[in-house]
């Protein structure tokens, strides 16, 4: 199935297919610096450089990081906590009631 870039097409750009590969990815979006998945299927415009990445079970990839922090010697930092209390369906303001 091949896909448009939403980006070219907004700025009225002949359209342009998105070219799909599986990429070692450096996943920020958890909100923790060092999460890097590894085959994950990333979307590539070749016209402006966008891209966007396919993740078909977020909701399980965030238990099995939370996890694996859980289960660690380490002591767990700010963004480890607030990724774990999200994830179990905490709000930060709820440690304070």
């Amino acid at each position: 199935m091949s896909k448009s870039c939403r980006i070219c097409r907004e700025a009225g750009r002949p359209d342009s297919e998105l070219t799909s590969k599986a990429e070692t990815y450096l996943y920020r979006e958890s909100g923790l610096p060092n999460v890097v998945l590894v085959g994950v299927l990333v979307r590539r415009c070749p016209t402006c450089g966008h891209h966007e990445f396919v993740l078909p079970r977020v909701t399980e990839l965030h238990r099995t990081i939370t996890d694996a922090i859980c289960a660690s010697q380490a002591i767990m930092n700010g963004a480890e906590v607030r990724l774990s209390w999200t994830q179990d369906g905490w709000r930060l303001g709820d440690a304070a009631a």
